[in-house]
């Protein structure tokens, strides 16, 4: 607060023009000589002079405190209260009906605390507890003017006890302590009522095993990859991985395992001559005389079979469709392959049924083994209508005791193909008829290889081999 003293150093009435004055703020000099002239300044300040008198005007002015005198407060747009304790020269009252407007942007600055109010009554009072809100309301937000909003959040609702169902939604993200018949844990996603839980999503789960009687696997155990599954007779539990190709062994009332399937008292594989045969659950044999008994010394079981052992075998084959060539350059009848198995002594025999579409058109045969041949011996043989000479033709069907020979077509020890050196003859006697034509054959082999019937006509007209021709091949041991 500023303040203007005027001495008067004369008893004399005031002449600024003869006597000087000095000039204090607040009761302190402020120059050292005396000035004899009053210049009023400042933003609404201003000075009258009647007579002798001087007048001057500061607005805000007042008896405020300071020791040099007082005057009204220049309007800032702002309030000040310094915290202070009751009865200290700090401590700002305002009386009953007296209230703090602020109009524009005026801040009320606070240094320290607010005491608590004692009602909420008004559109511009403090609240400063929640408490103050209606019950069962809380304090969920603040308005402009600084009062509590109160209401009643969205989804609150009384947690269920043993009587009581649930009701609204919310959502703990935490387990909370709690009994069967009065949970804590609320999940809004669930119906409850108490002991039930509807709908239940799995991932809600995350402690704690459900016993089989209630549809779990009372077992934390993870699935094993490639693992088996099986029951302990309490829970669920998985075997380990096998390697590949293993087979699973039962350990009876305890885990099954896994091993080599050579361990397992089981046949892996059963083979006719060398050749795997499709594996079944079981083997039978039959036949009279057949007998079969378990080795267990040699983990195997072991089969006799009468005339067994190192006897021969026999392979055949058969045409169920007629193969026909046209020309002088012979081709495979490929249905009379058959494979020899390796090195060895074979008796081969062939019967076929031939005809020529043309009675001056003969036949021709080769026989060819494709690897390992050591030695072929191979002779054909027809019969025909000749009586005396091989000048006859082939022949199916003869009188009785008419004088027909049984020709010889050929006799070779040379295997053959395109060009087939058994035969050929010169014609036929009936088109229509089936020659049989038998084929003799003794072959040796150093090793596996197939063997080969290959057919050709005499002219270039056409000859075949009739379906139901056959070969049968005897390995001599």
């Amino acid at each position: 607060m500023t303040a203007a003293l005027l001495a008067l150093v004369l008893g004399q009435s005031l002449n600024l023009n003869q006597q000087p004055i000095m000039v204090q703020d607040e009761g302190v000099r402020q120059g050292t000589v005396r000035a004899v002239t009053v210049n009023c300044s400042g933003a609404g300040v201003t000075c009258t002079q009647s007579g002798s008198t001087m007048t001057m005007t500061i607005p805000g002015g007042g008896s405020g405190g300071g020791s040099g005198g007082g005057g009204a407060p220049v309007d800032g747009g702002y309030l000040t209260l310094t915290a202070g304790s009751t009865g200290s020269t700090n401590e700002r009252v305002l009386s009953g009906g007296t209230n703090i407007s602020i109009s524009g942007a005026g801040v009320v600055a606070v240094s320290g605390t607010v005491a608590a109010a004692t009602t909420a009554s008004t559109a511009t009072a403090f609240v400063a507890d929640p408490s103050d809100c209606a019950a069962s309301n809380y304090a969920t937000g603040i308005n402009a003017s600084g009062v509590p909003v109160c209401s009643i959040p969205p989804g609150t609702y009384v947690l269920p006890n043993a009587t009581n169902l649930v009701t609204g939604g919310i959502r703990l993200t935490t387990d909370l302590a709690g009994t069967a018949t009065a949970p804590t844990v609320v999940d809004d996603s669930h119906a409850h009522t108490g002991t039930t839980i509807s709908g239940l999503d799995t991932g809600d789960i995350s402690t704690g095993t459900l016993p089989v009687a209630n549809g779990g696997t009372n077992s934390t155990a993870t699935p094993t990859n490639g693992g088996i599954g099986y029951g302990t007779g309490t829970a669920h539990a998985y075997s380990a991985a096998g390697a590949g190709g293993d087979c699973l062994k039962s350990g009876g009332a305890g885990a099954p395992t896994w091993g080599s399937c050579s361990s397992i008292s089981a046949y892996s594989t059963i083979g006719d001559e060398g050749t795997p045969l499709t594996q079944r659950t079981t083997l039978n044999f039959v036949g009279a005389g057949v007998t079969c008994v378990d080795n267990a010394v040699g983990a195997e079981t072991d089969c006799t079979i009468p005339g067994g052992g190192s006897g021969p075998t026999v392979q055949t084959a058969r045409t169920t469709a007629t193969h026909t060539i046209g020309s002088t350059t012979a081709t495979e009848v490929t249905a009379l392959e058959v494979s020899l198995a390796g090195a060895g002594t074979y008796d081969v025999r062939y019967n076929l049924r031939v005809r020529s579409s043309n009675v001056s058109n003969g036949y021709k045969f080769g026989v060819n083994v494709t690897t390992n041949l050591t030695t072929l011996r191979c002779v054909a043989l027809h019969p025909t209508t000749g009586t005396t000479a091989s000048t006859g033709v082939g022949d199916g069907v003869a009188a009785i005791l008419t004088g027909n020979i049984y020709e010889v077509l050929g006799v070779t020890q040379l295997a053959s193909t395109t060009a087939a050196n058994l035969g050929p003859n010169t014609g036929v006697a009936v088109v229509t008829e089936d020659i049989p034509v038998r084929i003799e054959c003794s072959v040796v082999t150093s090793g596996a290889g197939a063997l080969e019937l290959w057919m050709g006509s005499e002219a270039a007209v056409s000859v075949t081999t009739e379906a139901n021709s056959y070969v049968v091949v005897t390995t001599i041991p």
